[in-house]
């Protein structure tokens, strides 16, 4: 099962596409914003994971869509982007 999480600072309200999904926020409240996501990154493990910036829109269908792809490459960690061509990179093969 694929985990959600939204990385914040707090002080961003979130856009109401993130309505179709749960998650679990992870608020950075001191603002250590390398340190914080570093530390994030060892307590979420080995945990199947999407981990979303709180200034994101999410597609329609994002869930379905987002998964698609991770399904397609099981053993990557993926970068996703918008730009004028939604792209995706697959940036590591895990062991």
């Amino acid at each position: 099962m694929i985990k959600y999480y939204i990385r914040t600072t707090g002080e961003r309200k979130l856009d109401s596409s993130y309505s179709q999904i749960e998650y679990e926020l992870l608020i950075d409240s001191d603002h250590r914003y390398i340190d914080f996501f570093v530390d994030q990154l060892e307590r979420i493990g080995n945990d199947d994971c999407v981990i979303i910036e709180d200034d994101c829109v999410l597609c329609n269908n994002f869930k379905n869509r987002i998964e698609e792809v991770i399904n397609q490459y099981p053993t990557k960690i993926i970068n996703f982007f918008q730009n004028h061509w939604a792209a995706y990179f697959k940036t590591h093969e895990s062991t």
